[in-house]
């Protein structure tokens, strides 16, 4: 799409810029709601919200609110939140929201500035999907997901693994992965094939103060299921 962004235009400067005009992978505006056929990590979601029936939801980094809305059209009596700084993912989500009548809400903002003015213990699950990788301060966000969410909310993450073939330590086009993980206990250095000393990221250190309840690779995309510490 012709104005669009792309990652290896990432700028750290204009880091809110350019997630609102980031050409994104669409899922398509038939799968919004049904995500979980077709990616594995929105059917753990589903699975995950089957057995805890969570009422609210936060989709961190939404994009087009498929997570979201996938849980709140297979977990009935859910409702949710999803937040992103594309404006066009906000706008497909709202849309299908209302088409289908889903009790969700879409906010076009920074997921910093939507947790700084989200109430205590107020979320039941948290979903971040591809979206810790890009945030300029995990600790902080992290921080803030264990203010807002309620004691045993279920926190769920997926990331890009450090070692994977296809979006791991080799891949230097993605500028705007800031940091990769790693399942390791410890975060360790290591040289890509292009000579390039990159950090990865232990996401064991990363998740301290939560309880992990599992963590593991699995198509090159670190799972990790966390609850918030009673």
């Amino acid at each position: 799409m012709p104005g669009k962004l792309h990652e290896k235009d990432f700028d750290i400067e204009n880091y809110e810029e350019f997630y609102s005009d980031h050409l994104y992978g669409s899922v398509g505006t038939n799968n919004i709601t049904t995500a979980d056929k077709i990616l594995g990590r929105v059917n753990w979601a589903v699975e995950v919200a089957k057995k805890s029936n969570p009422k609210i939801v936060a989709d961190l980094g939404c994009l087009e609110g498929y997570s979201l809305l996938t849980v709140l059209n297979r977990v009935k009596g859910s409702s949710g939140t999803g937040v992103d700084l594309s404006r066009e993912g906000i706008e497909t989500a709202k849309r299908v929201a209302e088409e289908q009548s889903l009790d969700a809400m879409f906010i076009n903002e920074s997921i910093e500035d939507y947790l700084e003015g989200a109430p205590d213990n107020y979320f039941d699950m948290v979903i971040m999907f591809e979206v810790i990788e890009h945030v300029k301060d995990p600790d902080a966000v992290l921080r803030e997901i264990r203010r807002t969410a309620k004691k045993g909310a279920d926190i769920l993450i997926s990331t890009p693994a450090f070692e994977s073939p296809h979006y791991g330590m080799d891949d230097e086009q993605n500028k705007c992965h800031i940091r990769l993980y790693t399942t390791s206990k410890k975060s360790y250095e290591a040289v890509n094939r292009h000579g390039t000393n990159r950090l990865a990221t232990s996401m064991h250190q990363q998740l301290k103060g939560f309880s992990v309840v599992s963590l593991e690779e699995e198509g090159g995309l670190i799972q990790a299921h966390a609850k918030v510490l009673e």
